[in-house]
């Protein structure tokens, strides 16, 4: 990458060579002074204190049944805006 845009620069007018470096050293600064304003310091975490894992709920393939209750209210907002929906098609 960088010969080719050494080439680019070399065979273009000269005022796009130098926008290319300045831009890529701004660029560059910038991405570094970022990144040290916002550098966070790393998150442990201690399996002992999270807990043991959960065993996994089991999910019905064509029903809602064993889903949870926000499942069983997005499924009937679904539905209901459907009918809607054909309602004010007809």
């Amino acid at each position: 990458m960088p010969l080719t845009l050494g080439w680019f620069a070399m065979n273009a007018p000269a005022g796009l060579g130098l926008y290319w470096v300045f831009n890529n050293i701004l660029t560059t600064a910038q991405t570094a002074l970022v990144k040290k304003l916002v550098e966070q310091d790393e998150i442990v975490v201690e399996i002992e204190e999270v807990g043991p894992r959960r065993e996994m709920l089991p999910m019905a393939s064509d029903s809602t049944a064993a889903a949870p209750d926000w499942v069983k209210a997005s499924t009937e907002l679904d539905v209901a805006a459907a009918a809607g929906a054909a309602a004010a098609a007809n």
